[in-house]
């Protein structure tokens, strides 16, 4: 397992070089921070100067090197802790999510889907049970989640959120043991999914969505029918714990991420045999930080034949879902729970509640950190059909374009 060294750069460093660039003040200093969490922990601290003549960026001192590309692009590096030249890409967008100034503090989850005609949509949930589905506008420079239809039915907190292939349906999930089925168009909701015994964290489509599958801290999966609303399988987890994450590979293949730190692949062509013989498990290594922590499966993403993984306790592991037997490759930074990953191409975009989301590639390296969070945890980050990325923590979300 490799250990990636990262950055911590002020928040407020977009808006500091823009005024710079506008002309409104010559020059200003902010902050950044390289760090290494292991073998032993380590920190590098440095001021950086903003000037407007000579028209860059520049580190006060040779702790760190900083190169300025463009206005919301500089690069950085540490020699010292063996920090490559980074790409650090500076927030150029940022609004609030439909529903937040209603909702209490707590974490969000987002999806976008395209219809058959081209339209983008996104559905966004929340505390509160705030759940709203609208057109997603890219191009938009002051409000990308246009016309929010709320989702009315749900009475907790939402924990993710899925569109059907068609990008017109919608499937969520809640504390409330329930899932529920929406229209993407109208709000209307044809199916409630009721059967878990405790909250459901996880979800997914099979296929075209004629069927869809949930995972639930009562340690279980269920396949539900959805013409019906009714569960056809219900699966008991090996390990008895609770299901945190969950993709699926068509209408063959399930895997399950589980409290307890286990990876498990499900295969649904064997649901009729018995038990546990269609469950094939693997254990996602514990962090090699000093702290040895250890954590569920917090996140998953499927790409084809990788499925990117991430834990609570900070590492995350790319497996070939034809070899599950170890890691194509498996990196760590620091001990902040991976609450999102997503892929960008043959990247993977990873949210952390240490408010340092990035992108990474699979040598593994940092290709891109992404900066204008204040120490606020990041809850998703996903990138939209026209390749802008957005990244979401709070009830606020910025978009990296």
């Amino acid at each position: 397992m490799q250990v990636l060294p990262y950055l911590a750069v002020e928040p407020s460093t977009a808006e500091i070089l823009e005024e710079v660039i506008q002309g409104t003040t010559q020059k200003q200093k902010v902050w950044a921070s390289a760090y290494r969490a292991a073998p032993q922990r380590e920190s590098i601290h440095s001021g950086v100067q903003i000037a407007s003549e000579p028209s860059e960026i520049q580190a006060v001192d040779d702790k760190l090197q900083v190169q300025t590309q463009d206005s919301h692009h500089v690069r950085v590096a540490c020699a010292e802790l063996d920090m490559p030249p980074t790409a650090v890409h500076l927030a150029k967008r940022r609004g609030s999510l439909p529903g937040a100034n209603e909702a209490s503090r707590g974490a969000w989850s987002i999806a976008l889907g395209t219809s058959r005609s081209q339209i983008e949509r996104y559905c966004i949930g929340g505390p509160d049970a705030q759940l709203y589905v609208g057109e997603w506008d890219a191009s938009s420079t002051n409000d990308n989640f246009k016309r929010p239809i709320p989702l009315a039915g749900h009475r907790a907190d939402i924990t993710n959120v899925r569109f059907f292939p068609s990008g017109e349906v919608v499937l969520s999930t809640s504390l409330d043991y329930q899932a529920r089925i929406y229209s993407a168009i109208d709000g209307s909701n044809p199916r409630i999914l009721k059967g878990h015994t405790r909250a459901i964290y996880s979800s997914a489509v099979l296929g075209i969505g004629r069927e869809v599958i949930t995972g639930s801290l009562d340690a279980t999966v269920k396949v539900w029918d959805v013409s019906r609303g009714d569960a056809t399988f219900t699966h008991a987890t090996q390990d008895k714990s609770g299901v945190l994450s969950l993709e699926a590979q068509d209408t063959q293949l399930a895997y399950l991420g589980t409290e307890s730190g286990h990876l498990s692949l499900l295969d649904l062509r064997l649901i009729s045999s018995s038990s546990q013989q269609n469950e094939t498990q693997v254990t996602i290594s514990n962090s090699p930080s000093p702290y040895n922590a250890s954590g569920g499966v917090s996140a998953m993403a499927i790409n084809g034949h990788r499925l990117a993984c991430g834990t609570r306790s900070g590492v995350c592991a790319v497996y070939d879902v034809r070899h599950m037997h170890e890691p194509i490759v498996s990196f760590w930074r620091n001990t902040a729970e991976i609450n999102h990953i997503s892929w960008k191409d043959q990247c993977v975009l990873i949210a952390t509640s240490d408010g340092l989301p990035y992108r990474c590639s699979l040598t593994p390296g940092v290709e891109e950190e992404y900066v204008g969070w204040d120490a606020d945890s990041v809850d998703a980050i996903i990138s939209d059909q026209h390749g802008n990325v957005v990244a979401i923590g709070g009830g606020d979300y910025t978009l990296y374009v």
